[in-house]
């Protein structure tokens, strides 16, 4: 049996998927997956997955699917409960898009960049152009608060800094003195973004050189 709505996610009828084979709607790359949660289900008596189908235009149906075992000698065959996920999919695929430029702009900008917590300002990523600006190696770093690193020459101006991104969320050419890892001092323009990262407020902080 088919009900409505699972037929109306495929863009069929219930009448025309009765008697048809499961994997008759499944993507091809999928049987195999297919056929391992039947033997689970047999076994376990109820798995869950996500997998995929394709509606009767050709296009993709992301599932998540629930399969339970009947109780009942008497009953054959298997339960399946499915929801359609595919809203999900293209936004998690959206937000790997846009993490992938992002990364890809971050590592290819020639103005140092940094990425740190707030307010603690422990460094979560530094891109290359910020590793040569002051002579580190990244693992020499990261997971480093700036204060032990001692990148700002001048802690009043640290705390300015950190104090007005909070405040005022984005900050320009904020002039600072930094301090590279041979102790050379040189002056720079920082702007920084509040941001949120995996659910932590961050700070993207970029600086350009003005000694």
């Amino acid at each position: 049996a088919v009900n409505p709505a699972y037929a109306q996610m495929l863009g069929t009828t219930p009448a025309a998927l009765v008697g048809r084979a499961a994997r008759d709607t499944l993507h091809r790359d999928d049987f195999p997956l297919m056929d391992e949660l039947f033997q689970r289900v047999q076994r376990d008596g109820r798995v869950e997955a996500e997998c995929r189908s394709l509606r009767a235009d050709g296009s993709v149906l992301h599932k998540h699917v629930f399969l339970v075992k009947p109780r009942l000698p008497s009953i054959e065959g298997t339960y399946c409960f499915m929801r359609d996920i595919s809203e999900r999919k293209k936004a998690e695929a959206r937000l790997r898009e846009s993490e992938a430029l992002f990364r890809g702009v971050f590592d290819a900008s020639p103005i140092p960049i940094l990425l740190s917590t707030t307010p603690d300002g422990r460094l979560l990523e530094a891109n290359a152009a910020c590793l040569a600006s002051f002579g580190y190696a990244r693992d020499e770093i990261i997971g480093r608060t700036t204060e032990e690193i001692g990148i700002w020459a001048q802690a009043e101006q640290r705390e300015e800094f950190a104090r007005r991104i909070a405040a005022e969320k984005s900050l320009k050419n904020f002039e600072a003195v930094l301090r590279t890892k041979s102790g050379g001092d040189c002056i720079m323009l920082c702007t920084g973004t509040l941001l949120t990262v995996a659910g932590r407020a961050c700070v993207l902080t970029s600086a350009v050189e003005i000694t």
